[in-house]
Parts: structure tokens; C-alpha cells; sequence
């Protein structure tokens, strides 16, 4: 009788494994559908095959329809260019992705700098079942650290990058150009002169004005940048459709 009651029968333990089971199952859905960050599975072809209800949100698409698009399709670089070929790039040469920063555009138009993790999914040791992907909305950073605080311009940091890659695509399309660079003459002599409050206000009504005349691609990429204190470099990536007004 002992022995009986000490040693758990085997339908009693199958039981207990199944009720495990279940029970991680439900932690795994309860994760899933209350993960805040936006996550995507997909076929190895890169086919959406699942999402989270985070990524519908951040996307702004509903489920049904993310599911039917390639996860190749939704993201973009700072100029708007789709990424469908840096993304698979990576993924051959690193077999995943972490901390790239890329962008989103919705169906309502509002655009939004997100940061990819992307790692394989590979069963039997060997064989790519797929991508895991998440897109954590970096936006705000993104703004403050390619942002000049005082003229709301592009910084240094925001020149350099967009002169780069506007240098590469010349390159690659064959197609032309150009920089202006504007330079405030005595700038600082006239802020000992007004007091550093006035010359902050023409800064700005600079800015505003050669925004007016050389307006940023998309709210990520502007075409007016703050170097320095009193210079001003503009990049004309069309210049042969930018009439410049004096």
C-alpha cells in the first residue's frame, strides 16, 4: 500500500507533463501577444508568416494584411530608399542583425526611426526555417542626436551621414551634386555687438528661410545642416531643380 501511494502511476504522470506543457504554452501566448516591442516571423524567403499585436500597432497595418507582405517591403534608409537589399546583405555576411537603425513609413503617412534585431531561425542544426525579427521604435533618439537644438537644422552628425550616402548614390546613378556652404561673416563680433539672444533669433530665422528654399527630403533627412556656430552647409542632391532665391 505504501509503495503504491509513494510511486505516481503513469497516467498520473503523463498528467503532469501535460498539464506542463500546456501551461508553458500558455506563458508563451500570453508573452506573445503582451510583448511590447513589435515582433515578425517569417518564411526563409522572408515572408511574413506571424506578427505580434505590437507590430500591427507600430506598423499601423492590420494583421491580415502584414502577413501578406515580405518583411523586405517595410522598412526604409534616413533618405527613403527601400532597404530590400542592405537587409539581405547583412543577414548573409553576419547571419543576423542587431541594433540597425532603419525606417518605417505608415498608411497614415507618419514616419518613424526604428532599431531591427533580426536573427535565423534554423531547425535540424542546418536548415533556415525562417526570421525572427524585432522593431523597437527609436524616434525620439533618433531626432535628438541628428538634430541641431538651437535651428531645429540637421547637426554635424546629420551632414556627414546624408553627404555620404548622397556622395555613393551620385556615384552610382551618375548623377550630379552640389554644396553650398553658407558662412556668417563677423558672426561673432555681432554677437558681442546684439547679445547672443539676438544673433539666437537670426540663427533661426536663417534656418527657417533657407528651409523655405531647400526643404528637407522627409522629416529624417533634411538638405540644411548646422556645422558650427555661423556655417551652414546645404546639399543639393537635385540641383538642377533648386532655384535659390537671394
Amino acid at each position: 500500500m505504501e509503495d503504491a501511494m509513494s510511486t505516481p502511476s503513469r497516467s498520473s504522470t503523463d498528467g503532469e507533463e501535460g498539464s506542463v506543457r500546456h501551461s508553458r504554452s500558455d506563458v508563451y501566448e500570453l508573452f506573445w501577444r503582451h510583448n511590447p516591442d513589435a515582433t515578425i516571423f517569417t518564411d526563409a524567403g522572408a515572408r511574413i508568416r506571424v506578427v505580434n499585436p505590437a507590430a500591427a500597432m507600430l506598423f499601423g497595418i492590420p494583421k491580415e494584411t502584414l502577413t501578406r507582405k515580405s518583411m523586405l517591403e517595410l522598412f526604409s534608409n534616413r533618405r527613403g530608399d527601400p532597404e530590400r537589399g542592405t537587409i539581405p546583405t547583412l543577414l548573409e555576411k553576419h547571419g543576423e542583425i542587431a541594433d540597425f537603425e532603419t525606417y518605417i513609413v505608415r498608411p497614415d503617412g507618419m514616419r518613424l526611426a526604428v532599431s531591427l534585431h533580426v536573427q535565423c531561425v534554423v531547425v535540424d542544426r542546418k536548415r533556415l526555417a525562417g526570421y525572427l525579427g524585432t522593431v523597437h521604435d527609436v524616434t525620439s533618439y533618433v531626432r535628438k542626436i541628428y538634430t541641431d537644438p538651437l535651428t531645429g537644422l540637421g547637426n554635424r552628425r546629420a551632414f556627414e551621414s546624408a553627404l555620404r550616402g548622397e556622395v555613393n548614390r551620385a556615384l552610382v546613378e551618375h548623377k550630379s551634386l552640389g554644396l553650398l556652404w553658407v558662412d556668417l561673416d563677423q558672426f561673432k563680433v555681432r554677437n558681442k555687438q546684439f547679445g547672443y539672444d539676438v544673433c539666437d533669433e537670426y540663427l533661426k530665422a536663417l534656418a527657417g528661410a533657407l528651409t523655405q528654399i531647400v526643404p528637407p527630403l522627409n522629416p529624417f533627412y533634411p538638405r540644411v545642416f548646422r556645422w558650427g556656430g555661423d556655417e551652414e552647409p546645404i546639399l543639393l542632391n537635385d540641383p538642377e531643380t533648386v532655384c535659390m532665391e537671394t
